[in-house]
């Protein structure tokens, strides 16, 4: 589906991703997010399991890459997300499901006659290279069920303390 909607395209034209100051070098963003989203979809739990998706030659190969970053990059990576990439994100994600949703037949969305939609309470734990040591959390969440967030699909929350 990322393909067919063109996302690694999308994300790599979302300059406010990328805040390399040599564009020539390291990762791009469309690989960082791949990375990541690979990463959660088959299992994982912290950046290390994405630094781990070097072990798996076909998820290198689908996303284009010889290796994948290594966890403290994919973490500086996300620390140096802005507002405005934060919400750049958000509209892509938005836009991204939208389509998704539109591909898909209309009734392999009902369970006994009613929508039924699945999210998963992920939490992604990571140390960082502080000296103090401190722990950083991001947590994906959702709306409670009858509660609105002025959007039907989820936000990423992150905390850092």
């Amino acid at each position: 589906m990322a393909r067919r909607f063109d996302l690694w395209g999308k994300l790599r034209q979302l300059a406010c991703l990328n805040p390399r100051q040599d564009k020539r070098r390291g990762y791009g963003p469309e690989v960082l997010v791949g990375q990541l989203l690979y990463a959660l979809c088959s299992g994982g739990g912290c950046l290390s399991d994405s630094e781990a998706l070097n072990d798996d030659r076909l998820a290198r190969q689908r996303l284009g890459v010889g290796k994948f970053a290594d966890q403290s990059r994919v973490g500086q990576w996300l620390r140096e997300q802005s507002e405005e990439s934060v919400v750049a994100l958000r509209r892509l994600s938005h836009e991204f499901v939208t389509w998704v949703w539109q591909q898909a037949d209309p009734r392999r969305l009902l369970h006994a006659g009613q929508h039924e939609v699945f999210f998963d309470d992920t939490q992604l734990r990571s140390r960082s290279n502080t000296s103090r040591g401190r722990r950083s959390t991001t947590r994906a969440t959702w709306p409670s069920p009858g509660k609105s967030s002025g959007s039907a699909h989820p936000r990423l929350v992150v905390a850092d303390g």
